[in-house]
């Protein structure tokens, strides 16, 4: 079967941007060693399966008050050896008379991020039963790891809480804890890198440019 130059780079340059447009709506995510890799959209039990590893570079504890808990939230930021970054979070619900117990912490600003998430189990420590993400019709692109059997109770802290990703650099955002009432305190967050939309463009003025020549 012979095929003619011009329909096959036609066809090679749609088939190219069909892959870049799955890549940017969360269909193609690149898994790394240890964790799950977690698409927009996805949610499922935590394994315990969280790993992190390389330098530390950002090293914080925030408090928060929700009125009905208190609570600190130890945040850290890992560079690996290829550059990519680890973020690790762990929460304590402060053991107030009367407090609420808290279900979910979600972090934001995850948009055109490949990640992996799972949890780091600790001696002692309450580990999430599901982790989740928004899908990308949502707007701000969220992954929340929730603990909805019996929530972090006061005195309670969690295993730590481990998200991979191939972002490079970080910013202050946010983190968000629920129940009852929600609170959010500042923590890192991974700034989104949407190399996806960038090759995306690419691929579409090229098959523009060959379109024009054929």
């Amino acid at each position: 079967m012979v095929m003619d130059n011009k329909t096959g780079v036609k066809s090679m340059g749609w088939r190219f941007i069909g892959v870049m447009a799955l890549a940017v709506s969360g269909g193609m995510f690149v898994s790394r060693a240890g964790a799950m890799v977690i698409n927009p959209g996805d949610s499922f039990p935590t394994t315990g399966a969280g790993t992190f590893s390389g330098t530390v570079i950002d090293n914080e504890t925030s408090t928060f008050n929700s009125g009905s808990y208190i609570g600190s939230l130890h945040s850290q930021v890992y560079r690996e050896s290829d550059n990519y970054l680890d973020f690790v979070y762990q929460f304590t619900n402060d053991n107030i008379p009367n407090a609420d117990s808290i279900t979910t912490l979600s972090l934001s600003s995850f948009n055109y991020l490949w990640a992996n998430a799972d949890d780091k189990p600790v001696a002692g420590d309450v580990a999430p039963d599901t982790v989740s993400r928004t899908p990308v019709s949502s707007g701000d692109d969220t992954i929340s790891f929730l603990f909805t059997t019996t929530g972090v109770a006061p005195g309670q802290t969690t295993d730590q809480l481990v998200v991979q990703t191939h972002a490079t650099s970080f910013y202050e955002g946010n983190a968000s804890f629920l129940d009852t009432f929600g609170v959010s305190v500042q923590a890192p967050v991974p700034v989104p890198e949407p190399v996806s939309l960038s090759l995306l463009a690419t691929g579409a003025v090229a098959l523009l440019i060959r379109r024009r020549r054929a």
